[in-house]
């Protein structure tokens, strides 16, 4: 490989980290925490309040997720390889256990809608709160995929991980 291609691949790698830090679907945590809470000081049964809990539980591990992503970046600027990637795998699995609690948020969200009468406003604030679960339940789907971009970009950069175009031109 000449130098102007070496130049080349680096830049072009460079374009994608940049495109993916930019790109990731971190969000801030505190509106979602306050409507929920709002729904937990509301309705004070059993489904509720385990529905409420779930909520804090999902918010927890993607407020974790998102402290071991801001410390992957910062030990890869520092080329910590082996804590780069432990510290992605950490990322992804609470990311996975976020998007568990939000499907359970679900279940007792669907438990609390069927245990009893509601008025035509808490079942318009059910069907509104099943969105936003379901929603947050797909962004952290983005979230894990692009995390997995962002392992995989990491892991070639550090020559874990070649991918099809570098073995070509290395051949």
């Amino acid at each position: 490989m000449t130098l102007s291609q070496e130049d080349s691949h680096e830049n072009n790698r460079q374009e994608q980290e940049n495109e993916l830090s930019r790109a990731m679907a971190w969000l801030p945590l505190e509106d979602i925490a306050e409507q929920w809470a709002s729904f937990g000081g509301a309705f004070l049964t059993y489904p509720a309040l385990m529905t409420t809990s779930t909520v804090f539980s999902a918010l927890s591990f993607e407020a974790s997720a998102l402290l071991h992503y801001n410390e992957t970046c910062k030990v890869q600027l520092n080329g910590a390889e082996i804590t780069a990637r432990a510290a992605f795998e950490q990322v992804i699995e609470d990311l996975q256990q976020a998007s568990s609690h939000w499907i359970s948020t679900m279940y007792w969200l669907e438990r609390f809608a069927i245990g009893g009468q509601h008025t035509e406003v808490t079942l318009t604030c059910i069907r509104t709160l099943f969105s936003q679960a379901t929603e947050q339940l797909e962004r952290l789907g983005l979230l894990i995929r692009q995390t997995h971009q962002s392992c995989a970009l990491f892991y070639q950069q550090h020559g874990m991980l070649v991918d099809a175009r570098a073995r070509e031109e290395q051949e």
